[in-house]
């Protein structure tokens, strides 16, 4: 079984992937217009993009037992800002892994929300706009 001999790191590293990757196909064709539309409860895509990284980081962050990184705000973000963000982030958390080596623990689980709520965003993206993105304004 692919990982059982390094603690699950690797299947938790291609869970991360497959997230990112599910989230950027989920995000691909969007146009300015569909970043700005409303995912429900009045926030935007970008809104939701921005607010997955800041979870990310907090998450990785606690689970290190380090302070948590300055709040930075999701209202009003923009789509390239917040995906910028995202891969921050997830340089991070990849960074955290693999200080912690095999069985981290805190470190992995805050990683395996991060893969949750990236697979549940991509689910609401992809439920909202389905294979055809809000047209050009």
């Amino acid at each position: 079984m692919r990982g059982a001999g390094d603690g699950g790191a690797t299947a938790l590293r291609e869970r991360l992937e497959a997230s990112r990757a599910a989230l950027l196909a989920a995000i691909a064709r969007l146009t300015e217009a569909g970043f700005a539309s409303d995912l429900g409860g009045g926030e935007s895509v970008a809104e939701a993009l921005a607010a997955l990284s800041a979870a990310e980081r907090a998450a990785v962050a606690a689970a290190r037992g380090e302070a948590p990184p300055p709040a930075r705000g999701t209202g009003g973000a923009l789509a390239p800002q917040a995906i910028h963000d995202l891969a921050g982030s997830r340089l991070a958390t990849l960074r955290a892994l693999d200080a912690i080596g095999a069985g981290g623990g805190a470190v992995a689980a805050a990683a395996g929300e991060a893969a949750a709520r990236e697979e549940a965003a991509a689910a609401r993206i992809g439920a909202l706009f389905g294979a055809d993105p809000p047209p050009h304004p």
